[in-house]
Order: structure tokens, then sequence, then C-alpha cells
């Protein structure tokens, strides 16, 4: 399971308490973006960086503020990082990542995230610029502390999706999709977009939407291939593209 190598990587270097923290906070972040939702991704961006800003004085400092605890002076924190022996530390940890968490948590605390201001709503401008940053860190974080390449720690990362609707039941082996009535292309596009980074082969799908007829599927996920709802490989694997995400969003009801 990604999310239990994730916290092998980390394991021998920071408190589990932070490590817990840091994938459900990413998490989180990544359902709401997937979803569209800008406001609570930048909410929840702002957490994550609260949490690797403790990772990074766990490092330096070898102790850190306590989560529930208010961080002091952010800024002044971030820049301090910065200050300390550059031979003993990651460039990355002293003043790449501090950077980037700056944008990050500023845009959550300035940005029109929790206030009415004279602005024009950003919301999804910054939702993008958080969501990408966010994950940026993450498998910055990951190269750091593994033997894994830039693409390794990218795929990681990008299977690292635990998006969850009421309309979806996740088990061991298989996804439930408990809203029956729906058209077979959508039910197609809901397993996709449950499982948005990954590439499904054509009986990956046929099990989780549980139809067996081969020919008719394979018909479908052409047709939605040529619509542009998916993209379909040369071998036969399927993802759902931004068109397919907000036709999910937009179209299907995700009560039952």
């Amino acid at each position: 399971m990604i999310k239990q190598k994730i916290n092998n990587i980390f394991k021998p270097y920071f408190p589990e308490v932070l490590i817990d923290e840091l994938i459900t906070c990413y998490l989180e972040l990544k359902q709401h973006y997937y979803c569209q939702e800008h406001r609570p991704s930048e909410l929840d961006g702002g957490r994550f960086s609260e949490v690797v800003i403790r990772m990074i004085q766990h490092v330096i400092d070898g102790k850190y503020i306590q989560l529930g605890t208010k961080l002091p002076n952010v800024n002044k924190v971030l820049l301090d990082f910065e200050m300390v022996d550059g031979s003993k530390y990651y460039e990355s940890m002293r003043i790449h990542i501090p950077r980037v968490l700056n944008s990050v948590y500023n845009i959550r605390n300035r940005r029109d995230v929790g206030h009415i201001g004279k602005d024009i709503s950003a919301n999804e401008n910054d939702s993008n610029y958080v969501f990408i940053a966010c994950t940026w860190i993450l498998v910055e974080l990951i190269r750091i502390y593994s033997e894994k390449t830039i693409e390794e720690a990218k795929q990681m990362v990008s299977k690292l999706v635990e998006i969850e609707l009421p309309i979806i039941q996740n088990f061991d082996d298989a996804i439930k999709i408990l809203k029956t009535d729906l058209p077979i292309s959508e039910k197609i596009l809901l397993i996709l977009f449950i499982k948005q980074g990954e590439y499904l082969n054509d009986k990956t799908i046929m099990k989780h939407i549980e139809y067996n007829n081969e020919h008719y599927i394979v018909k479908r996920l052409i047709q939605l291939s040529k619509d542009g709802f998916i993209h379909r490989t040369d071998k036969s694997l399927n993802i759902i593209t931004k068109k397919g995400i907000k036709f999910v969003i937009d179209n299907i009801d995700f009560s039952f």
C-alpha cells in the first residue's frame, strides 16, 4: 500500500504523528482539489504547510512545536531556517521548501480563503498553485529521504489518492458503486475519477463496475476516449482527463 511505503520512508527521520498528519493533510488536499472544492483545498494546503514546518523544526532543532499549538510568526520561522549551517542540512530543507511553504501559507492567510476582501476571488487559480506546490514539497521530501529518483517519487505521490464519495464503498479487492442505476459510461468515469492518476486496464474496470460484456465495455471506452473524457493508450490502459473529471463533478450526483 502506497501510504505505508511513504510512511516507511519517513519513519527513521520523523515522529509518527507528523508523518500521519502529513499524509492525511495531503490526501484531504487532493480530494478537495480533484472535486474542485477550491477554498477547502487551500485550507488543506495551510494545514499541510504547518506540518512540514514542524518536520523541518524536528530536523534542525531536534524538537518541534506540538500539533494543536499555534505556530508563532510563521514568516520569521521560515526565514530562520535559511540561516542555519548549510553544511549540515539539505538545501531544500533550509531554503527551497521553506520558500514554497511561505507562499502556500500566505495564500491561506491573506487571500480570499477565510476573509471577505476587495479583490476578485482567485480561489481556482490559487487552488491550482497550492496543489502543485504541496505536491512538489511531498515529492521533494520523498526524494531527500529515500533513494528514489524524482520520477519515482512523483509516481508514488500520484498514486497517493483516496477520494471518498457517498456512492462509493471500498473493499479489499474492489470498488463498489452503490448507485446502481447509473449508465455504464458514467460508472466507468466514476471509477476512473476515484482512481485519478492511475491507468486501469479494461478487465479492472469491468470488475469494479460489475459488467462482463467485454466487447461492449471496450466500445464504450473507445468512445469515451474519442469524446475526450478519458485517455486510452495503445496498450488498452485508461485514465480520466480534465474534461472527464469536470463531467463527473457537474453531472453525477454523489448521493444515493
